[in-house]
């Protein structure tokens, strides 16, 4: 049993003392340190945590992007908080102050109460030089400077720029009157023109009132807005007959009937007769609409009716063009008066009536001499032949064209016997 025990041990001593495993050695004695160092640690951790519990160390959490953006918005929401609150607005629950309500959506802009008008502006003027302008005059609760867009600048970029004026609100009447006098103060070396919010003197009339007419001459009285807004922007006097343009080149003249009919503002199964016809632009090899028609109606009123119906200027998902039609176009489909004809100018297909020639007889008879027979002179035809009225007689028969190149001289086809000397080299 010694023997044995003594034999393995002898062994285990060649092995590790054996140079063939240099890697393992090295495995074993790094593991072994790594041991020695982590038991040292612990043994210190313990030491410490003895002595000072509260103070170990606490793993932070690893967070996502997702959580980072939350927090990272959150911390600036804090700060702009914190921001107001040093500014003395936070009473107004950190809401930041407008400067211009025109750039706000009309239903969060307030009435107006009493505002003034300011005028003759320059295009580079920014609220605050006005809210400037208006320093000691009183409070400023409002300040509506509308803007457009402004291109062509040396970089190529756009640019808000004002339209001329603005509508300054103060807080007291008082304030307000104080402002009105200060009409025609420069500006930005422009006299300002100022006067009250609520006086529209001397501004252009609206183009369709109640009781007025509407550009093409159409009556407005009693009429919504969206119908009194379509009948400003015609362009031709009002008439029987529509037209109708961006159509599909799949409508046809039922699918514009059951459009009109249906939206009809009175019975649509009334017998009475309100459409004519329906002239349809089609291509003559297909028959399809070309894209535009025009309705003929039995009355102004009817057609009148129609246009200012929003619902008819739609069909099959287009937003077609619906207005009245020329004087030309109501006069082809049989409802305009007849066009008057106009006496041809002279150059247009038109003969030139001559005045008759006075003779010498004319006159004598106009001044009550005796009538006189004009002997006829003689004069010298084609042929010679002298006492010959100049006229048909006068003109020589012409002979056909074959007949007169066979009557032609011809040449003698002989070969021409030369007339030169020969030459001998």
């Amino acid at each position: 049993m010694s023997s044995s025990t003594s034999g393995s041990s002898s062994d285990s001593e060649q092995r590790i003392s054996a140079p063939d495993h240099p890697r393992k050695r090295k495995r074993l004695s790094e593991d072994e340190d790594d041991h020695d160092s982590d038991s040292q640690s612990e043994s210190d951790d313990s030491d410490s945590s003895h002595d000072t519990e509260p103070d170990a160390e606490e793993e932070e959490p690893v967070l996502s992007r997702a959580e980072r953006r939350r927090q990272k918005k959150k911390e600036e929401l804090a700060a702009k908080k914190s921001a107001t609150v040093a500014n003395g607005d936070g009473s107004k629950k950190g809401k930041e102050k407008v400067q211009n309500t025109a750039d706000l959506p009309p239903s969060k802009v307030s009435k107006r109460q009493n505002s003034v008008w300011v005028g003759n502006l320059s295009f580079k003027t920014t609220p605050a030089l006005l809210r400037s302008f208006f320093e000691g005059v009183g409070e400023i609760t409002r300040i509506h400077m509308p803007t457009k867009m402004a291109h062509g600048g040396p970089d190529g970029k756009p640019w808000k720029e004002n339209r001329g004026f603005a509508y300054v609100d103060f807080a007291t009447p008082d304030a307000k009157a104080v402002a009105i006098t200060m009409s025609e103060k420069p500006l930005e070396g422009r006299r300002l023109l100022i006067k009250d919010g609520d006086d529209f003197a001397g501004r252009p009339a609206t183009a369709a009132t109640d009781g007025a007419e509407a550009p093409g001459g159409a009556k407005t009285t009693g009429l919504t807005k969206t119908a009194q807004k379509i009948l400003s922007v015609q362009k031709q006097p009002p008439g029987p007959t529509l037209f109708l343009g961006n159509l599909g080149f799949d409508t046809t003249e039922d699918s514009i009937r059951e459009l009109l009919v249906s939206h009809r503002a009175t019975d649509p199964l009334a017998e009475d007769k309100w459409i004519r016809k329906i002239r349809l632009g089609t291509f003559e090899d297909s028959g399809k609409c070309k894209g535009w028609a025009f309705v003929d109606f039995t009355a102004t009123e009817h057609a009148t009716s129609a246009l200012t119906n929003p619902r008819n200027h739609h069909l099959n998902g287009r937003k077609l063009v619906v207005e009245y039609a020329s004087p030309e176009a109501v006069r082809r489909g049989g409802g305009g008066a007849p066009r008057e004809k106009k006496p041809k100018e002279v150059g247009q297909g038109m003969k030139r009536e001559r005045p008759a020639r006075k003779t010498k007889d004319d006159t004598e008879k106009e001044v009550g001499g005796k009538e006189a027979e004009r002997p006829m002179k003689k004069r010298r035809s084609e042929g010679g032949e002298e006492g010959k009225p100049r006229g048909k007689e006068r003109r020589v028969a012409r002979s056909k064209p074959g007949a007169a190149l066979a009557m032609a001289k011809r040449e003698d086809p002989s070969i021409v016997p030369s007339q030169g000397k020969k030459i001998v080299f």
